[in-house]
């Protein structure tokens, strides 16, 4: 305590700052346990681990605009929650039709509109990785967004491997190193909490 007031830092500083920036932005509200805070870092960095896999395939210039425009929005849709500006949620029922619908899609732009298997299949991605991203509430849901970010550095990977690509698996990396630390965290909680 006395080493710190020598170097003219307070202790708990950097606590009380995080805490703070976590308050501010956790839907208007100020957070309140340890828990809350866990799981905010949680979804934020699955988030931004989703995100960086997105960019990666989005940077190969391989992508149609249309599927760049959709997901993009999608992804500032959600990063918009981060800010307590938005609560869009999907529910089962509603992914479960569209999921449907979209296999029908699967063919038709296999056979017709895309023409190809990896560009058919990447629309497959990116439209799991929305519905996920909307619906997500069970760790189940949040090992499956983690394994589309995967798929989606794969397919960046598959498309081209430039500077830019390397740059992108860093910070990837780095989010996922965050969000599977996170995961254990929490799970841990939910452990403690039974």
């Amino acid at each position: 305590h006395k080493e710190h007031q020598e170097a003219g830092v307070q202790p708990n500083l950097c606590g009380s700052f995080v805490s703070l920036w976590f308050s501010r932005f956790f839907a208007g509200s100020p957070m309140t346990t340890t828990r809350q805070a866990i799981d905010y870092f949680f979804n934020l960095s699955l988030f931004l681990f989703v995100a960086t896999g997105f960019i990666a395939v989005a940077s190969t210039g391989k992508l149609d605009t249309a599927t760049v425009v959709l997901v993009s929005g999608a992804i500032g849709l959600r990063g918009l929650a981060f800010l307590g500006l938005t609560r869009f949620h999907l529910q089962a029922g509603t992914v479960r039709a569209f999921t449907i619908v979209y296999f029908v899609f699967y063919v038709a732009d296999y056979f017709a509109i895309s023409g190809n298997f990896v560009s058919a299949t990447g629309h497959l991605l990116f439209f799991l990785l929305v519905m996920k991203m909307f619906s997500a509430e069970t760790n189940r849901d949040y090992l499956y967004l983690g394994l589309i970010a995967f798929m989606e550095m794969l397919l960046a990977a598959i498309l081209t491997i430039n500077a830019l690509f390397f740059g992108l698996f860093a910070v990837f990396l780095l989010f996922g190193i965050a969000t599977f630390t996170s995961f254990e965290i929490k799970r841990g909680f939910d452990v403690s909490a039974q």
